[in-house]
């Protein structure tokens, strides 16, 4: 009974940065193609879109934020206080909840478990250059109070973290990693605003198995609109 519940769907992109391994050249790319965001150009063009959105649909905190992968950090990325108080940014109401999988929410963390795969370390730099403070502070995981999701997603209900064991490229390190900044952000809840919760959701699959078949991600969306409504 989870269709009644939903009224549309939308689907965001965003900018992606270089991959080292096949370089483009902006002569020959349609510049829709061209790969040569750096970080914030990701989250700031999430943001714009759910700006876009709202402007549009002004459906306000009605709504779910899904995230895969990069995806997730950008979810969690668009409810931290540091990005959501820039002066650069349209701030648009945050989601009633948000469903993160198989998410990087610790780029030093994940590079650090990988060390002996140089891929990890080098598409971290293209995305956020080789400063790892850098890494830190984009890290949903790693940022705290008023600038992180603590301080920043101050009416949000509800977070599921879905992660599958089968995953072969971001491990369980990152799931638990977040599951910890999120026990500070259920614990900072302001008295009688209600309950957050954090609920943990296995999937099964590879990586992108998720997302790319359908199935899995179709029932992490039921889990969370349903864990949203009790």
């Amino acid at each position: 009974m989870t269709l009644p519940h939903i009224a549309a769907f939308a689907s965001i992109e965003y900018r992606l940065s270089a991959h080292p391994g096949y370089p483009q050249s902006s002569d020959h790319t349609d510049p829709t193609e061209y790969r040569n965001a750096k970080h914030p150009d990701h989250i700031r063009d999430a943001q714009a879109a759910l700006a876009l959105l709202q402007r549009k649909y002004g459906f306000g905190t009605k709504y779910i934020l899904v995230g895969h992968s990069a995806g997730a950090t950008l979810a969690f990325q668009s409810v931290m206080g540091s990005f959501r108080d820039s002066a650069a940014v349209v701030v648009v109401p945050p989601p009633a909840a948000i469903l993160g999988m198989a998410g990087i929410y610790d780029l030093r963390l994940l590079r650090d478990t990988h060390r002996n795969i140089s891929a990890y370390q080098e598409f971290i730099e293209g995305a956020f250059g080789a400063d790892e403070a850098m890494w830190n502070a984009a890290s949903p995981a790693c940022v705290k109070d008023t600038d992180g999701v603590d301080g920043g997603w101050t009416s949000g209900r509800l977070a599921v973290l879905a992660h599958s064991p089968e995953d072969g490229l971001v491990d369980a390190a990152q799931q638990q990693a977040m599951q910890a900044a999120l026990r500070r952000w259920k614990d900072s809840t302001p008295q009688g605003s209600g309950q957050r919760r954090v609920e943990m959701l296995s999937l099964k699959g590879d990586h992108d198995d998720a997302w790319v078949k359908g199935e899995e991600l179709a029932r992490a969306i039921a889990h969370t609109l349903a864990e949203l409504r009790i």
